[in-house]
């Protein structure tokens, strides 16, 4: 199939296409929300539940220098290998360094704290090779930390893991109760950006983090296909409407989710809109 969703001023729709003719890309989320398939090392980590609710990988992993109780474990069978260090280093710089306090929570708790920041949560390099996705301990909903903690967390992630071996990872335990890890591992992007003028960034990134971000599947098709769940075209707006996404398809019914959709518009948002351009991400879909 062939989606393709435009992020784009409403005054002059459309300025970032997103365009999917089968989709074939990982689908990574920030721990609580999971999608079928085990390939995914997002995934994999929130599933595997043992005593310390990391999996068991507590006893093999590295503590970090200056960090209580903060353990990095590489490993390229679980989050992948061939990972590019200058990938990875632009990826752990769209962290901010705010000291103040967050409490980071599950797309369920959404909006019951001021200061809450809600899961799914990703950066992601300029070139969209490299990923870091903020992920919680199993069974964990919330905890606090700060933007500061995460960006210095992932340096010393991309430090060990990437710099030295060019393999993913994970560092465990951060955050005020320990709930709360940085996952780092390879995107395959399928994003094409083009010149004009590209939505406002802060506009189309809270886009994305307002959207629905759930995992089930759903049909998507044109709206005489009876076999389409959801009708496409289909607006997604964010609350000022100056960047919008807008899903099409070009071709047959096709099965997707929102969370695909969300990760093609953040990796949209951060290797075109980003630097002032206009883009299409395509191949999303089973089909």
């Amino acid at each position: 199939m062939a989606f393709d969703f435009l992020l784009s001023l409403l005054k002059n729709l459309p300025l970032l296409s997103i365009i999917s003719a089968s989709l074939a890309l990982p689908s990574p989320p920030g721990f609580v929300p999971s999608n079928d398939g085990l390939s995914n090392p997002v995934r994999q980590a929130t599933r595997r539940n043992n005593a310390s609710a990391w999996g068991g990988i507590t006893a093999t992993s590295s503590p970090v220098s200056g960090y209580r109780g903060i353990s990095i474990l590489c490993d390229g069978s679980q989050y992948r290998t061939g990972l590019e260090p200058l990938s990875c280093q632009d990826a752990v710089h769209q962290i901010p360094r705010d000291s103040k306090r967050i409490r980071v929570v599950a797309p369920e708790q959404r909006g019951r704290g001021h200061n809450d920041v809600t899961l799914p949560i990703r950066f992601i390099s300029y070139d969209g090779l490299c990923t870091i996705d903020i992920v919680t301990k199993d069974g964990v909903t919330s905890d606090t930390t700060s933007y500061y903690d995460l960006s210095r967390a992932s340096i010393s992630l991309e430090h060990t893991c990437v710099a030295k071996n060019q393999v993913g990872g994970i560092a465990m335990n951060i955050g005020e109760q320990a709930g709360l890890g940085l996952v780092m591992t390879s995107f395959q992007p399928r994003v094409q950006c083009r010149r004009g003028q590209a939505p406002p960034l802060g506009n189309c990134r809270y886009l994305a983090d307002t959207m629905k971000t759930t995992q089930e599947k759903y049909t998507w098709g044109n709206p005489g296909d009876p076999n389409a769940f959801i009708r496409l075209p289909k607006p997604l707006y964010e609350g000022n409407r100056q960047c919008a996404a807008v899903i099409r398809t070009v071709g047959p019914t096709d099965i997707s989710s929102f969370y695909e959709i969300w990760e093609n518009i953040v990796a949209v948002n951060g290797m075109c809109v980003r630097f002032g351009h206009l883009g299409s991400a395509v191949a999303i879909g089973v089909y």
